[in-house]
């Protein structure tokens, strides 16, 4: 959000915390471009070049059109069949970012890591009674909260 030439103050009003448990991945997509050189200094500062021209996976085709194909790998695999290393860097990062701790080749090849998005497997023990009921309660407590408001917004305070 931008104010312009202005200063901002927010407040922070409350924290909720959630019972809701992190649904598991079950494939997640990524990009591994492979830069020759290792961890040298040009081939990082390739990787930084490459990290300041993408935002997403898809623009990394751009970045190796002119390359061999080996260059550039792009997958789609469900977590079980995705490298113990590249999964623990994958487990670090947000659709979108990157990460350059990776090397192949014995080192004389730097992995330009991408997390490209992850997919969950659908909620199977999902109750439509029990979400309708969420779902209700919800409308509920939100017309209270207003009718509340309202009778506070309405009321006149005298203070003998």
């Amino acid at each position: 959000m931008s104010t312009g030439n202005a200063i901002g103050v927010f407040q922070l009003r409350q924290i909720a915390e959630t019972d809701v448990a992190t649904p598991n991945a079950d494939a997640i997509e990524y990009a591994a471009y492979y830069i020759a050189g290792g961890r040298s200094e040009a081939a990082l500062k390739r990787a930084a070049q490459v990290k300041a021209s993408v935002d997403t996976c898809d623009d990394l085709y751009g970045i190796a059109k002119d390359e061999p194909e080996t260059v550039l790998q792009i997958d789609t695999l469900p977590v079980k069949d995705i490298p113990n290393d590249v999964a623990i860097e994958l487990s670090k990062l947000d659709p979108g970012e990157v990460s350059t701790a990776l090397t192949r080749a014995d080192g004389q090849t730097l992995v330009f890591l991408m997390m490209c998005g992850r997919s969950y497997e659908a909620n199977d023990s999902a109750d439509r009674d029990q979400i309708r009921q969420q779902l209700l309660s919800q409308r509920i407590g939100a017309l209270a909260d207003s009718f509340v408001a309202e009778l506070r917004a309405d009321a006149t305070i005298v203070i003998p």
